[in-house]
């Protein structure tokens, strides 16, 4: 971690809020410009500039433009302050490695649901979590995570239970991330199914198999991201490669914070009415730095031990 990384991240955000950053500097240029030329303006023209303030005392009417700029300068100035600070505060949550340990689960994992830390030794057991559950402390957007699986040896609910994991990487939170959702069928045959949550809704893609495998007990699985490549290994499975998508189709999507077509009224025809979303928004996230964590619904999980993550 030096200062080539937080330039690195600034650039990203840079890019994300290109214009507000144009206003902000427009602002410092031109009030420095304003600044140096007053020195050498005439009485004559700064009264001309205050003549929309006639009202004022004669004796103050040429300090209002002044103040007006000083009053604008401050505002912005608080703005890019704030973004630079939010920017820093991202960078300090950078780290090089992180190994999964049973103080930090307690301190810095945010999760909904119920996933449960076990000790001696330390294992992850992710189930009824569908939000997920996500390590908070530090960010990573280009990584290499690693880590022992098993799906759950003995039926563990009273109603049927689905071999699923899902990996969550470059989350903002718990309702915006990626995630490939690794998937056992019974019959030795690994599926992955990319996904994408945006604003609690879930864009889902079609599902891969990537290999058999009859291996019982722990799988070693590595998944690596750069950029916009994802590359997921199962031993003993085969390799999945994802290409991080740029927009998510809100119109044919898991309910959410937001409704989907499906849900909207309908007509006598069975053709929906109402406001429909028609626009494909761009994933903010999409290569920028986040949490890693996993994810499971109801019926699904996986137990979880020797979690590292290291920035490649």
């Amino acid at each position: 971690m030096g200062t080539k990384d937080f330039f690195d991240l600034f650039k990203l955000d840079i890019l994300k809020n290109s214009w507000l950053y144009f206003l902000l500097i427009c602002w410092f240029v031109l009030f420095a410009y304003i600044s140096f030329i007053a020195k050498f303006l005439p009485l004559s023209v700064i009264s001309f500039l205050a003549s929309a303030q006639k009202y004022l005392p004669q004796d103050n009417y040429w300090l209002v433009p002044i103040r007006i700029v000083l009053f604008l300068f401050w505002v912005l100035t608080f703005l890019l302050l704030k973004e630079l600070y939010d920017r820093f505060r991202d960078y300090i949550k950078r780290v090089n490695l992180y190994k999964l340990t049973a103080e930090s689960w307690n301190k810095d994992w945010i999760y909904n649901g119920k996933p449960k830390l076990f000790t001696s030794p330390t294992i992850l057991r992710v189930n009824s979590s569908r939000a997920g559950c996500l390590y908070s402390k530090h960010l990573w957007r280009n990584f290499e995570m690693k880590f022992q699986m098993q799906f759950f040896p003995e039926k563990p609910f009273n109603y049927n239970y689905d071999r699923k994991l899902g990996l969550i990487f470059r989350a903002a939170d718990l309702d915006n991330y990626f995630m490939l959702q690794i998937s056992y069928d019974g019959s030795n045959k690994f599926l992955v199914i990319p996904h994408v949550r945006y604003q609690g809704m879930w864009d889902i893609m079609s599902n891969e198999e990537i290999g058999s495998s009859n291996k019982q007990g722990w799988l070693d699985v590595k998944l690596i991201v750069h950029n916009r490549e994802v590359k997921l290994t199962i031993d003993t499975v085969g390799d999945f490669i994802w290409v991080l998508p740029t927009h998510v189709d809100i119109n044919h999507i898991e309910d959410g914070i937001k409704k989907s077509e499906n849900n909207l009224p309908k007509d006598n025809s069975g053709e929906s009415f109402g406001a429909k979303i028609t626009s494909l928004p761009k994933i903010d996230f999409q290569n920028s730095f986040g949490m890693i964590g996993f994810r499971a619904y109801l019926n699904e999980g996986a137990d979880i031990k020797n979690l590292t993550v290291k920035k490649n």
